[in-house]
């Protein structure tokens, strides 16, 4: 079994909690492979594990800092669907890889929407700030979605008008899960944002 899939494989099983299981998905938080710091973010938030915000806000700021292919195995895997390496490992896409490419950029936006929910479930110092800082024009919907998740988890009445911008997208999804974080925040905070 490759290195990875160990990984992919501890991070997705449930383990007993303890300080040297956190560390280790801690640890996984930092693998090439996208899907294993995927996995390793899903388990901490499931398990709400407050000792590794401060690594999943560390993962999640690299992930909005790298390009979508971090090394050339990923751009290989992703974009060309070869398992061999370039050279740069940014040759340019021909238009048949549109759909890989597009593909890529896809599942890192899931990536980054998994790592902001769990810090939403887990909540804390900086966590709010953080994802309301990351909210740009133009991201993945599925992300955009995420995003409304964690707010309706750890929000306060300052992610009210990122949600209530929310409100006012074509995409339904986008519009249902930011209308609910809305009421969640409004619940815990009565009598603010109104």
């Amino acid at each position: 079994m490759e290195p990875y899939a160990q990984d992919a494989a501890l991070a997705k099983v449930w383990t007993p909690v303890g300080k040297e299981t956190v560390a280790r998905l801690a640890e996984i938080l930092k693998s090439d492979n996208w899907q294993v710091r995927m996995a390793a973010a899903v388990a901490l938030g499931e398990r709400r594990e407050k000792g590794a915000r401060k690594a999943l806000l560390k993962c999640f700021a690299s992930e909005f800092d790298e390009e979508i292919f971090e090394n050339k195995k990923e751009y290989c895997w992703f974009v060309r669907g070869v398992s061999d390496d370039f050279t740069d490992g940014r040759t340019p896409v021909s238009p048949d890889d549109e759909p890989r490419r597009f593909a890529a950029w896809s599942r890192r936006w899931r990536l980054k929407g998994q790592i902001a929910r769990a810090l939403g479930r887990i909540g804390g110092p900086g966590v709010e700030e953080a994802i309301l800082d990351s909210i740009k024009d133009g991201q993945d919907f599925h992300y955009y979605v995420c995003v409304c998740q964690a707010l309706r988890d750890c929000g306060t009445e300052k992610s009210l008008p990122a949600l209530k911008r929310f409100l006012k997208f074509e995409e339904w999804c986008t519009q249902r899960y930011a209308e609910d974080a809305i009421d969640e925040i409004k619940a815990r905070w009565p009598g603010r944002g109104s």
